[in-house]
Parts: C-alpha cells; structure tokens; sequence
C-alpha cells in the first residue's frame, strides 16, 4: 500500500522549505529530502551544516545556510522582495519556537511542522506563546501535538493535522557500495528483524535486544543515528549477544535497502510522532509490528507497550502472523499543503 504519485506544480504560491537535508539523519531530514523531490516546492533552505551532505534527487534548489543566525538573515531578504513569501519551517524540538521572537513578518506567511513527539516546556512558556503567535500555520503530528499548541494559546484555525509521510523513491547512485556489501554479508539467508532510530530509552531498544538474545533463531540489524544517552550502554548490551549487529553512519536510502530485505520491522517506542519508518515498512511489504502510542500507517500491527516481557509475547504472536492491524485509508496520511 503507498499513496498515489503527487502531481508536480500543483501549487501556485511558491514555498520554501526551512529544515535540513541528510546528513544528520532524523526525522527533520528525512522528511524534507522527500518534500525537495516530491515537486511541491519551490525551494529548500538547508540550516544545518555538514561536510558529508548527501544530494538527493531534488525537483527544485537547495541553499545551504551556516545555522539559524544565517536563516535569520536569509528570511529578512526575503521581507524585501516585492511578493508574499511562504516559508514552511520543519524543526524537531520546542525550544526552535523561540526563532520566531525577534523574527519580523512582513509579507511573509509562516508554517511550522515539529517532528518530535514529545512536545513540553520546562519554563519561559509566555515567550513560547509570542513566538508561536506569529506563525500562520501549524501542522501537528498527533493528538498529544495538538494539544500541546492549544495549551499555547494557538487558536484552532491555525491547526491541522498532517501526516509527514512522503513516498520513497530510493536512488542507486546515493548507496554507498561498502555499506550495501555490510547489509547483505548480515542478512545473507537469515531471518532479520529490523529496529531503528535515535539512542534514545523512548525506542526501547534494549527490548529488541533482549528478545534476540531469548530467541537466538531470529537475527536482529538496529539501525542507529545520532549520538544519544545510551549509546554507549546499547553498544555494550549488544557486544555478547552474536546474532545482533548495529549499524551507525547508514543514510536512509541505504536504511531502505536493508528495510527490504528484513523478515519484520519492530517499532516499540514508548513515544512517537508518526514512524516514517513504519510506513516504508508496509510500502515495501514488510510486516511490522509497532506501538500504538499514536497514530500508524494502515497495514502496520499494534501493541501497547507496557514491559519485555509483554512485549516478547507480541513479538512471538505476531511473527506467527497474528495481531491487530491498523486501518485507515493510506492517502490520508500523505503529506499535503492543502
């Protein structure tokens, strides 16, 4: 299942796309390098820095800035120009909100899309609620996305739920053939499960881990990027346990690759947004088995996570082709402007 192919130039306002191209890899990244190919915009401001960029197959230009005192300045340029301006800013965290304080409008209209799923403040909520007051549009992720702008004070007609789900096209020329070498020498005539993400406790990765090490017959590839706070601890768990391998510094297209090939995908996070992975994963026919902390792409299998051991007797339910699948119409969950 994966959504009808997007018509090219079907906007008359031309956007421009703040957020990032890979490297690093996230969920920012990996959604605005679909959204450059899709056709839908007009250009793409890349904020964040790196001598290992990956280009991918853009339908439009890409500027790279040296960080948000450089897309500061970038934005007001454009309050110069003698036409509207749509910028549609894609960041991660809440503290990206404080961008727009000091941030004139002008003639330009703001959208913000923030792709992390846990959205709260610690304090200074009153400059949060100046910040968020100047965007024009707000896409939220999930219910638990929602309310946290609500509680801002953004009125309800500056809200919409969005899916930051885009279809995958995977170009050869951007797999690097060591790595492609590395996925099929682990793969090679065994029965792989795949797990993904940050190094972070919320991918409870260490049930994935746990569950190869209980159930040697199953291999496990965890796909990591970034450096988190267990990074060091999922490296260490991982070293005694011979049919689990991590794998650091793969792209998303090389990720893909490896995605494929797997026997199933395990998503077990205790917090999400959405799971750009989980709906590759259904595209790609792969049976996936994930959280139901919020909403997933049609065709996945949900649980709700609780403890391991919980969790085994999923897994082992699941791999028998049991479950609960989710359901609802895929082109829903396609990213649109509309």
């Amino acid at each position: 299942m994966v959504c009808q192919e997007f018509k090219e130039n079907v906007f008359k306002k031309d956007i421009i796309v703040v957020g990032g191209l890979p490297n690093p890899i996230g969920g920012v990244t990996g959604f605005v390098s679909r959204l450059a190919a899709s056709g839908m915009v007009s250009e793409v401001w890349d904020i964040y820095p790196d001598q290992h960029k990956i280009e991918p197959q853009v339908h439009c230009p890409v500027r790279y800035l040296g960080g948000k005192i450089s897309l500061y300045f970038s934005v007001l340029r454009e309050l110069f120009k003698f036409k509207e301006s749509f910028l549609f800013f894609n960041f991660s965290k809440p503290k990206s909100i404080l961008f727009f304080l000091l941030l004139p409008k002008g003639r330009c209209h703001f959208s913000l899309m923030l792709h992390h799923g846990d959205l709260f403040l610690n304090k200074f909520e009153f400059f949060y609620k100046i910040g968020i007051s100047k965007v024009d549009r707000v896409y939220c992720l999930s219910g638990a996305q929602f309310s946290f702008f609500k509680s801002l004070g953004v009125s309800h007609n500056k809200l919409f739920f969005k899916k930051s789900y885009l279809p995958y096209k995977n170009p050869s020329s951007l797999l690097w053939s060591d790595k492609i070498v590395c996925i099929d020498r682990f793969f090679r005539n065994r029965e792989v499960l795949v797990c993904s993400g940050y190094p972070s406790s919320i991918y409870n990765h260490d049930w994935c881990v746990e569950f190869a090490k209980n159930n040697p017959r199953w291999y496990l590839a965890i796909f990591i990027y970034g450096g988190g706070d267990i990074t060091d601890e999922l490296i260490e768990s991982c070293k005694p346990v011979p049919n689990v391998k991590i794998f650091f510094g793969f792209n998303q297209f090389e990720f893909n690759y490896a995605l494929e090939r797997a026997r199933a995908y395990l998503r077990p996070n205790s917090t999400d947004s959405f799971g750009i992975a989980v709906a590759d994963a259904v595209a790609f026919n792969v049976p996936v088995l994930a959280s139901d902390v919020c909403e997933r792409y049609p065709g996945s299998c949900l649980f709700s996570p609780k403890d391991y051991q919980s969790f085994e007797i999923e897994v082992h339910h699941f791999l028998e082709g049991n479950g609960n699948l989710s359901t609802g119409d895929v082109n829903e969950f396609c990213f649109n402007f509309e």
